[in-house]
């Protein structure tokens, strides 16, 4: 499909032909070189096929293309230019949404904190687990609602047991827990 070079070139300093007529026998003739240069440059397809049409389109809108090259080599430019400034455009960051931002500000370790306060944590964490997990399963409940501002009442109204059950459990349980901790403090008097 591609015609010589010769045949759409216009020599320099001759007479200028019709640009319109000049832009439809290099439409017709040479639309297929643009592509190629254009798509072995790597733009896809669709996009090539735009990028040449804008070319071409400008060209018509704007028919003053410097006289020392062809009509033919300012397209090609043309299409160059507009293929990396679309390029560009769609390369720009683009802004993650708040939401986002927050979630991940969450998720990051605090700075002031080093990593062996962390690792700390995570013991910590480990020991109350452990000592939670040693509690029957009344003194769990009981010590959970009570530490959600549940009385003494709403508690034996909740788990269908007598106060004095939930007011056992509550202290019994809350022994256990500084008995545990503080065995896990002081390894060496376990």
């Amino acid at each position: 499909m591609a015609s010589s070079p010769s045949f759409v070139a216009a020599e320099p300093g001759k007479r200028r032909l019709n640009t319109a007529m000049d832009l439809e026998s290099i439409y017709t003739n040479r639309r297929y070189d643009i592509l190629r240069l254009l798509l072995h440059s790597g733009v896809n397809v669709t996009e090539a096929e735009d990028v040449t049409q804008q070319a071409f389109l400008n060209a018509y809108e704007h028919p003053a293309p410097p006289a020392s090259e062809g009509l033919f080599s300012w397209l090609v430019t043309c299409a160059r230019n507009l293929a990396v400034s679309r390029y560009r455009r769609s390369r720009r960051e683009v802004l993650a949404p708040v939401e986002r931002w927050k979630g991940w500000e969450e998720s990051l370790a605090d700075p002031g904190k080093s990593m062996l306060a962390h690792l700390e944590e995570q013991q910590e964490y480990a020991v109350l687990t452990r000592a939670l997990h040693q509690l029957s399963l009344c003194q769990q409940q009981c010590i959970l609602l009570r530490s959600q501002g549940y009385t003494f009442e709403e508690m034996a109204a909740c788990l269908d047991i007598p106060r004095s059950n939930a007011v056992y459990a509550v202290s019994a349980a809350i022994k256990k827990l500084q008995l545990a901790l503080t065995a896990s403090d002081n390894p060496d008097r376990a």
